[in-house]
């Protein structure tokens, strides 16, 4: 037993081994870039945050300068109503109820996001947009315990999605600070790493610049989705429409394409698909999507679809598409998710599908 012990220490760092000085120095520039979770902050003078970059935070609506108290305060309100349960008080998923939900409340430490709809094939961990968030906090997330707050104002909704973003960069300090110091050969300076030395941006302003970045990173699909109401049904002995063709033809498109690019993570339709741990960090088991169920967590729209294809979906293992298959290409496998959990449908274009 002490020899497993011995071979998990080696392959983990624990924080609580580092010395009651380091932990103090700790502490206490954190709480001086962010303040406490009752006053949370963004000491703007000391973390040397660019102001465009702070804007990701939309300070200004109520602060009119930069001074962050107010705005956030209220989304740190708001998130220990609604959101702490779950999510924790430091986002790292790990609250109260965490134990009871499956799947795992998402850890906003790492600075990942599943669903999100900017353009970043290469990076990692990517940040969603704003409007990414506020969509999760509006509408759920199918299929998960996460519940739809549309009866929030969207002021509140907005308030809620600054202080996400708020309790992502402070993760994301923290947790490269903590990794600074688990390589026993470094000692880092604590107030350098988290807030720069000289010209060298810190950490936390390096965090808020991704953030800021990705905001105009937004995908948009050169071709507009069109198979909508004009693709109408035949009635029987009718001869079908231009549209309804048009569709057909679509789907066995998409339905080639997707056996051919999406079938091996996907297998037999997501029915038989393999487990695999995360790519981000969480910790957890995740599985590809059985797409027969017509369970869509990252939203059902066409766009929401879309979005998934061509950006993948960043810690899940699902890899963009946007490089390797074009907009057309896309919109025939998204016509061809929206036909396969229904049996009905698939008969009704001759889909076959075991």
């Amino acid at each position: 037993m002490k020899e497993r012990r011995d071979q998990l220490a080696a392959c983990f760092f624990d924080p609580t081994t580092l010395s009651a000085e380091v932990r103090s120095q700790i502490r206490d520039a954190l709480q001086k870039a962010f303040g406490t979770p009752a006053n949370p902050q963004i000491n703007v003078k000391e973390t040397g945050a660019d102001e465009k970059h702070l804007a990701v935070l939309k300070l200004d609506k109520k602060e009119g300068g930069g001074e962050s108290g107010h705005w956030l305060k209220e989304g740190g309100s708001l998130y220990r109503l609604h959101c702490m349960q779950c999510h924790g008080l430091t986002g790292d998923g790990r609250g109260p109820a965490a134990k009871w939900v499956n799947p795992h409340p998402r850890d906003y430490r790492v600075g990942a996001f599943k669903f999100q709809s900017n353009k970043h094939p290469t990076a990692f961990p990517v940040p969603p947009r704003r409007e990414d968030l506020h969509r999760i906090i509006k509408f759920g997330a199918e299929g998960t315990t996460m519940p739809a707050h549309n009866m929030l104002p969207d002021a509140e909704i907005e308030a809620l999605v600054s202080y996400v973003i708020f309790l992502s960069v402070r993760g994301q300090a923290e947790g490269g600070l903590l990794r600074k110091f688990a390589d026993k050969d470094e000692k880092p300076d604590v107030n350098a790493y988290l807030f720069g030395d000289g010209d060298r941006p810190g950490a936390i302003a390096s965090a808020l610049k991704t953030w800021a970045e990705v905001q105009d990173l937004q995908i948009k699909p050169g071709k507009k989705y069109k198979y909508t109401a004009d693709a109408v049904a035949p009635s029987s002995g009718a001869e079908p429409s231009r549209e309804w063709k048009e569709l057909n033809e679509s789907i066995s498109r998409g339905h080639t394409l997707f056996v051919q690019k999406c079938g091996t993570c996907h297998e037999d339709y997501g029915r038989r698909a393999r487990y695999f741990v995360d790519q981000a960090g969480w910790g957890i088991l995740l599985r590809p999507a059985n797409l027969t169920t017509g369970v869509y967590r990252g939203g059902r729209r066409p766009i929401d679809l879309f979005n998934r294809i061509y950006g993948g979906i960043p810690g899940a293992n699902m890899p963009p598409q946007g490089g390797t298959m074009d907009d057309d290409e896309i919109w025939d496998v998204v016509n061809f998710l929206r036909q396969l959990p229904y049996p009905a449908m698939r008969r009704g274009h001759g889909m076959k599908i075991p």
